[in-house]
């Protein structure tokens, strides 16, 4: 018997605390059904610092494809002073949670210290320092002197923060966040569900994709981001 598949196919695991994130996200649909960004860090045109609001702390911090990385990264090498900065986010602010459209966010990074060092990376009001303290924001962020990386949602400087992860030095992990278009953001480390937010979550502002790396030390650090993908429903 001949089967038709009218809708687009869905992942639906049976655990869904493992690989949830990928549930019911519809790539299924026609390109005008979602808004779409993803970069895997392939080529070198695949980072142009002009589509970026770069700070760095030091003019000698640098943003480029790694050299034969298999499957692609961008680099992120910070300068050797403390606390110095080296931040991208998006020049356009173009990310926001909304009432009745659902939002998917991936991303996978390492950092070469797990401890000295601070990052964010996700979705934040534009700002020269977002390791200081952001506005608005969602994503994952690891503070100087701790391991811990930790889920955030923040709406008007109140937050919601969840530890999600132990980190190691040079090691990846992967992040994904799903915001279900009702109340939740749903957290996700390596495939598993971390944590559920239903806390200061920004609907109002939109916001720029952001990814950030500051010195505990000084001493040089760096940062590599595997890839980095959003989607939104139109």
């Amino acid at each position: 018997m001949a089967s038709h598949f009218l809708g687009p196919v869905r992942n639906r695991p049976k655990n869904e605390g493992l690989r949830a994130w990928y549930s019911n996200l519809p790539l299924g649909l026609g390109e005008t059904d979602l808004i779409q960004y993803w970069n895997d860090f392939l080529f070198a045109q695949n980072y142009s610092g002009s589509d970026w609001v770069v700070t760095e702390t030091d003019a000698n911090a640098t943003q480029a494809i790694a050299a034969d990385e298999v499957g692609g990264a961008l680099l992120l090498t910070n300068t050797a002073a403390d606390n110095d900065i080296v931040q991208l986010q998006s020049a356009e602010e173009w990310f926001k949670l909304t009432a009745g459209k659902r939002a998917w966010f991936k991303a996978r990074f390492k950092v070469s210290d797990a401890t000295q060092s601070d990052l964010f990376v996700g979705f934040a009001t534009t700002d020269t320092s977002i390791i200081a303290g952001t506005t608005d924001a969602v994503g994952f962020r690891k503070a100087d002197g701790s391991t811990s990386l930790k889920s955030l949602t923040e709406d008007n400087t109140t937050e919601t923060e969840n530890t999600a992860v132990t980190m190691a030095d040079d090691t990846y992990v992967s992040v994904a966040f799903y915001w279900d278009g009702i109340a939740t953001v749903r957290f996700y480390v390596n495939d598993s569900l971390t944590a559920s937010h239903t806390a200061n979550i920004e609907q109002t502002n939109k916001l720029a994709l952001t990814v950030c790396l500051q010195n505990g030390e000084a001493v040089a650090k760096t940062m590599t981001v595997d890839y980095i993908g959003a989607w939104l429903e139109r």
